[in-house]
């Protein structure tokens, strides 16, 4: 089988990119870290979803774009977040 898109990485981004190319028709193959669920719990990959990933998703899948915006933080609780120091 030939696929129009290859997506690499089962993160937030990567997932919504696979359930909006299929949407649209497009065929996609999705590559992801095969770990047990304990181990992709320990540490998440994602710490945030950078503006243009919003801006699809308010335009695309507004009920998703809602339901971010209403569960994180206000930008006091992580403006001075440095990763890994």
């Amino acid at each position: 089988k030939i696929n129009d898109v290859i997506i690499i990485g089962g993160g937030p981004t990567g997932l919504f990119l696979s359930n909006l190319l299929t949407s649209y028709q497009i065929s996609s193959h999705l590559l992801f870290d095969k770990r047990p669920v304990s181990d992709l719990l320990k540490h998440p990959q994602s710490h945030f979803i950078n503006v243009r990933s919003m801006e699809i998703l308010k335009a695309e899948v507004p009920g998703v774009y809602k339901g971010i915006v209403d569960e994180m933080p206000n930008v006091e609780e992580w403006e001075g977040f440095n990763f890994g120091g």
